[in-house]
């Protein structure tokens, strides 16, 4: 079937546990709790120059969605958690700290929405 092999395109990443980047999972923290949004569950690096949030618990990651039940019968599978922050490795390298704060500041941002559960439950893009 055609939709069992239909994959989001996946870049390469990194986990990058708290323990060795403190000050990043901090500034992260700082972003998300300025916004009044949820923080990010992981922060994970690419090579690619770009930043993103992604959800782990979507199928292709070999991860599943819990099950939300609303009004007494199923709802659509959501997150169980925040999605994780994809950094581009590059931006660490370049930029200084208020130049990574303010080009994370709109991703951070997005978090909100992902924790929103009627948003989280709408269709599939």
């Amino acid at each position: 079937c055609i939709r069992d092999r239909a994959r989001p395109a996946c870049s390469p990443t990194v986990p990058v546990p708290e323990e060795t980047a403190p000050d990043l999972y901090r500034l992260v923290r700082d972003l998300a709790d300025r916004l009044g949004v949820p923080a990010p569950s992981a922060i994970a690096l690419t090579p690619d120059c770009d930043s993103w949030l992604e959800d782990r618990t979507h199928p292709a990651h070999g991860a599943r969605g819990r099950r939300v039940r609303r009004g007494g019968r199923a709802g659509r599978e959501a997150a169980a958690a925040a999605p994780v922050l994809v950094v581009g490795s590059p931006f660490l390298w370049w930029m200084r700290v208020a130049e990574l704060r303010a080009l994370l500041a709109p991703v951070v941002a997005g978090t909100g929405p992902s924790a929103n559960p009627d948003i989280a439950a709408g269709p599939p893009l």
